[in-house]
């Protein structure tokens, strides 16, 4: 896997936004300490941080997914590291469907979940919106800014003039953090390239092979030896050809390290996908 930064994986290179490194959030929990308590959360006598009004925090209420292994080993690193900073947390693993309950009642402080990405980062940037409160978004995160950049990339026709609009959302969900993206997780993908010629990743170059979006790969694969040039227009590849890997390097033999994604509302799709933290307390009602 790589490490998260945004919602926009690496395998959208056109679209993926990076801050500069002296933005760039860093491990350091004693530097985490130090914002604690400047911001009033001081260590008690018993060790445990307060409210700045010298009330406790209580134990956070963290959530992981039960049938993911890396969900579960999240939110116990998260939870150890909650404990050297002076704040209790339990872990709690439950399965999908009473996750999203959980979600939607507001009964939680963290949980871990993760998002596919579609061939266009369009869906994955419209969940953030905040006419999906309620809907497809999970944090009820609302930032009217946000909302204008979406609409203006929605319809403007100048490529360039996109990329920079979807580049300028990215940052603002990195510094307001309604998700803290901690991985883009990859997964090894093989075809038959002495049988089977033509197969476009999604998105091309750098996605996956296998569970696109559609039928786009599978209506143009071709037989081997039986033609000169794929539908769209590429050379065919020969048998034992490389395959393009996730980060857009040779994977050979026609193996494809292709970027897979998490899934919040169990959707197939292609490229990265990110990982998330979602930081709530209280109730749907409370939130809004």
């Amino acid at each position: 896997g790589q490490p998260g930064i945004s919602i926009v994986p690496p395998a959208y290179s056109t679209f993926l936004w990076e801050p500069a490194e002296e933005d760039a959030y860093t491990f350091d929990l004693e530097r985490a300490g130090e914002l604690l308590e400047e911001a009033g959360y001081t260590l008690g006598a018993d060790g445990l941080r307060t409210m700045p009004d010298g009330t406790p925090i209580g134990e956070l209420r963290l959530f992981a997914r039960s049938d993911s292994k890396t969900s579960l080993d999240t939110l116990n690193y998260f939870q150890e590291w909650l404990g050297e900073l002076g704040i209790e947390s339990s872990v709690t693993s439950v399965d999908s469907s009473n996750l999203t309950d959980i979600i939607l009642e507001g009964t939680f402080d963290v949980f871990q979940w993760g998002w596919y990405v579609e061939p266009d980062p369009h869906s994955m940037l419209s969940y953030l919106t905040c006419d999906q409160r309620g809907d497809w978004s999970d944090t009820w995160y609302c930032n009217e800014e946000y909302d204008t950049l979406y609409e203006q990339q929605r319809v403007e026709l100048d490529e360039d003039s996109r990329v920079d609009l979807i580049k300028r959302m990215q940052e603002i969900l990195y510094f307001d953090a309604p998700y803290l993206v901690t991985a883009y997780s990859t997964n090894g993908q093989a075809v038959r390239s002495d049988r089977f010629t033509c197969f476009t990743p999604q998105p091309n170059p750098g996605g996956v092979w296998l569970m696109q979006y559609g039928a786009y790969n599978y209506l143009n694969a071709r037989p081997t030896g039986t033609a000169t040039e794929c539908p769209d227009g590429s050379e065919v590849t020969i048998a034992g050809g490389a395959g393009t890997g996730a980060d857009g390097s040779d994977g050979g033999s026609g193996v494809n390290l292709a970027l897979l994604l998490g899934a919040g509302a169990v959707v197939v799709a292609a490229g990265a996908g990110a990982v998330v933290l979602s930081r709530r307390r209280g109730t749907a009602g409370d939130r809004e």
